[in-house]
């Protein structure tokens, strides 16, 4: 349990410091990119609410 939890801190770290800077660069470059907060999180609750009709 432990070890994978400093596992998983380990790869959010190099996720955070790798990726993230080029992909904030390349949305600040071209906006048509962007999606919105709003439409982000009504597609989570779309996912959520399948996931869930399809566990029953």
């Amino acid at each position: 349990g432990l070890r994978m939890l400093e596992d998983f801190e380990a790869e959010r770290e190099k996720w955070l410091r790798e990726e993230v800077p080029g992909r904030l660069a390349e949305l600040q470059q071209d906006p048509a990119k962007r999606v919105p907060a709003e439409t982000v999180f009504s597609r989570l609750e779309a996912r959520h609410r399948a996931k869930q009709a399809k566990a029953k």
